[in-house]
């Protein structure tokens, strides 16, 4: 009995707190079926993905058309397009592709393709400087690298001709063109290519020994054209120690970043450069680097 008293007056109720009690409860269970039944009932606003990525593509296709007409004009604007390598190359069989490495511009190139594809055919250089749209300036770039192969209407006139032993004809190695290098003894167009790409690096070969750095240049083939070549010195071009910058030195294949910043550094230390000799004060030029790479120097 004592129990039951003490129970009541520490957790029993008055009629005031369970009144309280039961409105509590009452919104409680309202509350619960409000978020049970609510979601179902109510309209949920719907994310329309689809036309963020309409409108996604619309903006990407303006874009696109925007490059388009960006690329047209910098195509029309453009005399030619600088090639990046010339290589040897024959106009009636060169790709589109080849031909716009070499320098052709896309409209250039589509008229080569269509003079080809109505018969047309190059018979010799000259032809080319004829293709509608040809500049000059391009053409004088490309004329070294022109390889047109023999008609089979001009080798069977060679057949009928009797044969006649002709003499060797001594080729200039910095004069030639791909056509004249090509006809030396077991040089195709891939050598012809790499010799002539050398001969630009260098700025001209001073002697026929150089050939032997060509990549693929073994002995066996060099014995048999030594006697065909020669090089002529007034062409070679020079570099001007005291004005060059290191960028343009050590694009020569005889100069090294360390001797190219060498030279600059030295030469804004203690002045120009009077001779020869003196690059050796720079402390990175050896004799044999030195004596590789005077011919290409100028200190005027």
């Amino acid at each position: 009995m004592r129990l039951f008293e003490f129970l009541h007056k520490y957790f029993g109720f008055n009629k005031r707190e369970r009144n309280g009690i039961i409105l509590l409860l009452a919104l409680i269970i309202i509350l619960i079926f409000v978020r049970i039944f609510l979601p179902s009932h109510s309209r949920q606003p719907e994310v329309t993905i689809t036309r963020l990525e309409a409108l996604q593509q619309q903006a990407a296709e303006k874009d696109a058309d925007r490059t388009k007409t960006n690329k047209g004009k910098n195509t029309n604007t453009n005399k030619f397009q600088a090639s990046s390598t010339l290589f040897p190359f024959d106009p009636n069989t060169v790709s589109v592709e080849e031909a716009k490495q070499l320098g052709f511009t896309e409209k250039l190139a589509g008229t080569l393709e269509k003079f080809r594809s109505k018969g047309g055919k190059f018979k010799n250089k000259e032809d080319l400087r004829k293709l509608y749209g040809m500049k000059e300036k391009l053409f004088n770039s490309l004329e070294p690298y022109i390889l047109i192969a023999a008609s089979d209407t001009k080798q069977a006139a060679w057949s009928k001709e009797p044969f006649t032993k002709k003499g060797k004809t001594i080729i200039d190695l910095n004069m030639a063109d791909s056509s004249q290098i090509v006809s030396l003894p077991m040089i195709g167009p891939g050598f012809t290519n790499r010799i002539l790409k050398f001969r630009n690096m260098l700025g001209g070969y001073y002697r026929i020994e150089q050939l032997k750095e060509v990549y693929g240049m073994h002995d066996s083939i060099y014995d048999k054209i030594k006697d065909r070549i020669r090089v002529s010195l007034e062409n070679i071009q020079k570099i001007n120690v005291n004005t060059a910058t290191i960028e343009q030195l050590k694009k020569h294949p005889y100069v090294t970043y360390p001797i190219a910043s060498s030279i600059v550094n030295y030469r804004l230390k203690h002045g120009l450069y009077k001779e020869v000799n003196d690059l050796k004060e720079t402390g990175t030029i050896n004799d044999a680097s030195l004596e590789k790479i005077k011919p290409y120097l100028s200190f005027e």
